[in-house]
């Protein structure tokens, strides 16, 4: 245990993300289910990029919306207390 370092810890999270959308984008592409629906939330840097398809798509783009004003205060909330 004395040899996990955070960067390995990093470095494992960043893979085992990029793992999970593979998967899920070949379910997806193994199914080809046309009842599926998605919400993806993309950040590239402090810029939210969101999109949404399929049945329940508009509700999930609120969800992600929601998501990103959470994610957005608590951000603030974060940078107030360090300063």
């Amino acid at each position: 245990m004395k040899n996990i370092t955070p960067t390995l810890l990093v470095y494992v999270g960043i893979i085992s993300c990029f793992f999970g959308i593979f998967l899920i984008m070949m379910e997806a592409a193994i199914l080809n289910n046309q009842n599926s629906s998605t919400g993806i939330i993309i950040f590239i840097g402090p810029i939210p990029i969101v999109f949404g398809s399929g049945k329940y798509g508009f509700e999930l783009i609120i969800i992600d919306l929601l998501i990103i004003i959470v994610m957005t205060f608590l951000t603030y909330i974060y940078v107030k207390r360090k300063i």
